[in-house]
């Protein structure tokens, strides 16, 4: 059961499941949320009734505050199965996946003789507390993730192999990471790049050499965004130009016209973003203790991506907790490396996490019925039954006693 559990493929399976669950407690558990759901679904409803795919358009104006690449998605999956709310909360779902996919080809990269590591990733990664409230969102931050991590990938292994394919993945991935969300894409991936010193100190390519291709990738991908942009500004006008090219971009940074709050607004919510690990004991014991030359560039590696873009985000003034979401997967695999840095005792106790994590989901919607908590609407309080809840806990209970049975 142990090794099982311990199975980056079963992990994967697991995350589907997870990933599901959150879909189907949205799709008929709350309604769209005001502001930012309803405005993109909006955005993406009048691309979807005007067939103008190239200037989105928000109660009938131009819509310059993002790229249309989320958009053009949701108007893909309401072109192949309708157009319905429920298709296009679809889109978190498969995004949500991806990522985590995504992040086991980056955990394997980085720690390719410790699969177990990879697994434990997987499990760290959906059950952190923002992954499971945004993961069920309408939002851009989840797409993003998975061209972050993606490009990430690509620039460590380019770094080892001098893989071609590294080159264009990354060209594609930082391209439609612009095409998501306008330039932070490069704050992700170029911040590795500038401290390759910090961590790149046994690679196949010299570092002129992989800095100068993963530069003119860069520059490649600039072409993919502005592909786009070009062509929308010579479409929407003089003003929709300045915006896309000004004022979601140095405007959000030094002056922004909303979210504006103070460099140390991110500090009090890094409890909150690091949840609910960050409330483990065992978590605390390893991070004091994490291993070292074995992980050594792994560690630096993420730490040159994760601290400089944290660092910038506290400089840059508009701030939202889900712009920080990207950066789930790199903390993901650090707390992955430390937890597999445990004596057999604990390492045992935590190859039971998804069930402790079954039993979380299916406790949620019992807490609900016996404390009449909202959103959930009246008619599926009352089709809550205790007896499915207690068949569940049962359930979990059977598996654990298996996998200690095995051990």
């Amino acid at each position: 059961m142990i090794a099982l559990v311990r199975n980056p493929k079963f992990a994967l399976c697991f995350s589907a499941f997870i990933c599901m669950v959150l879909y189907l407690a949205g799709i008929y558990t709350r309604p769209l949320f005001p502001v930012d759901e309803t405005r993109y679904l909006g955005v993406a409803w009048e691309m979807y009734a005007s067939k103008n795919f190239l200037v989105p358009h928000l109660n009938f104006q131009p819509y310059d505050h993002k790229p249309p690449l989320l958009f053009w998605c949701i108007n893909i999956l309401w072109a192949l199965f309708g157009v319905s709310q429920e298709v296009a909360m679809a889109l978190p779902l498969i995004s949500a996946f991806i990522l985590v996919a995504c992040t086991q080809r980056l955990a394997g990269k980085l720690l390719p003789e410790r699969p177990e590591l990879i697994a434990y990733t997987t499990y760290i990664l959906v059950g952190f507390l923002p992954f499971v409230i945004y993961s069920n969102m309408v939002m851009f931050d989840i797409l993003l993730a998975i061209f972050v991590v993606t490009g990430l990938t690509c620039i460590w292994e380019y770094t080892k192999s001098g893989s071609k394919f590294s080159l264009r993945l990354l060209t594609l991935s930082a391209g439609l990471g612009l095409l998501t969300k306008g330039p932070v894409i490069f704050l992700h991936l170029l911040a590795p790049v500038l401290l390759a010193r910090f961590w790149n100190n046994h690679n196949n390519v010299p570092a002129r050499i992989w800095r100068t291709h993963i530069s003119l990738s860069c520059l490649f991908a600039l072409v993919i965004g502005l592909s786009w942009a070009v062509p929308a500004s010579i479409y929407g006008g003089a003003d929709f130009s300045d915006r896309i090219f000004w004022g979601q971009t140095a405007g959000r940074v030094a002056n922004a016209f909303d979210h504006k709050q103070a460099f140390w607004w991110y500090l009090p919510f890094l409890p909150l973003l690091l949840c609910p690990w960050i409330l483990s004991p065992l978590v605390w014991k390893n991070l004091k203790n994490l291993p070292g030359q074995e992980y050594k560039q792994a560690l630096r590696f993420l730490a040159s991506w994760l601290l400089p873009v944290f660092i910038s985000f506290c400089f840059i003034s508009g701030k939202q907790i889900h712009y920080l979401l990207p950066l789930l997967p790199g903390l993901a695999i650090i707390l992955a490396i430390a937890l597999g840095n445990t004596d057999k005792e604990y390492s045992s106790r935590f190859s039971f996490l998804p069930y402790a994590t079954i039993a979380f989901f299916l406790s949620l919607p019992l807490a609900a019925k016996f404390l009449g908590i909202a959103p959930l609407p009246a008619d599926i309080l009352g089709a809550i039954s205790y007896a499915w809840g207690l068949v569940g806990l049962l359930l979990v209970l059977a598996l654990f006693w298996l996998g200690r049975r095995n051990r």
